[in-house]
């Protein structure tokens, strides 16, 4: 016979974007909570964007409610409680944006020129 897990648990997560001509938009972002290889609890992100040589501390908010252990994940966690370190997995899956900065450029001649723009959609 199992039990089932009830947990609230918050999470810190630091974003560092060192580049400092590229802005980073996370679209989206879930990230799922593993203990012994059983998923106990997912959470998704709103979008949040990290501005250019800079970095962000967002809190994920997980709950578990009702999350079936088997007998012995119990003791194994019961255990870890007790010594102060419970080992979890965190998996996250990201979209995200970058976006170039434009910069003119004026020359002796008073022209201006455009450097060029870029903007890439990746999933990580």
């Amino acid at each position: 016979m199992g039990y089932l897990l009830n947990a609230d648990l918050t999470l810190l997560a630091n974003f560092n974007n060192p580049n400092k001509k590229v802005r980073v938009d996370v679209r989206y972002m879930v990230v799922n909570l593993y203990f012994e290889g059983n998923l106990i609890a997912t959470r998704y992100s709103d979008p949040f964007s990290v501005m250019r040589a800079n970095s962000k501390i967002t809190d994920v908010h997980m709950l578990t409610s009702q999350v079936p252990l088997s007998q012995q994940h119990s003791q194994m966690l019961a255990r870890q409680m007790a010594s102060g370190a419970v080992l979890l997995e965190i998996k996250g899956l990201f979209r995200t944006s970058l976006h170039m900065i434009v910069i003119l450029v004026q020359n002796n001649a008073n022209e201006l020129h455009r450097i060029q723009l870029f903007s890439i959609t990746a999933s990580i």
